[in-house]
């Protein structure tokens, strides 16, 4: 008897284990939302730190120069890093490329005197090439 009774209260706890849970997880509206708007004290900040053109921190180590954390040369650094290295990156990749299709071009395949012989002969084993490619798709991966 005492099995059949708890096959008829199991899904009565079931059901009020699952309402506990939701009633613990359910969210928190103790605290009605703040009307602060959190843009308007960014540009409080832009404006700030445009008039000291520096942003200086508290810190407690020997060195005090630390404690500068964003300074002018560092805010020009980041803007020809993001702004105009990629485009001398991108100019320069492509007229690298631009010059050997040139030189190519002009120079053309290079000959040789007899023709192909058609004999393979094999210049790197199965270890030689797996460590190769290992070490080729490591590199591009990472």
């Amino acid at each position: 008897m005492p099995d059949n009774r708890l096959g008829r209260l199991m899904p009565q706890a079931i059901a009020a284990l699952m309402t506990l849970t939701l009633l613990v997880a359910a969210p928190v509206y103790a605290q009605a939302p703040s009307g602060s708007n959190p843009t308007a004290q960014a540009v409080n900040e832009q404006q700030l730190l445009d008039e000291l053109q520096k942003i200086e921190g508290r810190v407690t180590l020997p060195n005090t120069a630390a404690g500068l954390l964003e300074q002018p040369q560092g805010r020009d650094y980041r803007g020809f890093h993001e702004g105009w290295l990629p485009w001398i990156g991108g100019i320069a990749i492509t007229g690298i490329l631009l010059l050997l299709a040139l030189f190519y071009f002009y120079r053309g395949r290079i000959r040789t005197l007899a023709p192909e012989s058609r004999v393979r002969i094999l210049r790197f084993g199965a270890l030689e090439r797996l460590t190769h490619w290992m070490t080729a798709t490591a590199f591009i991966i990472l």
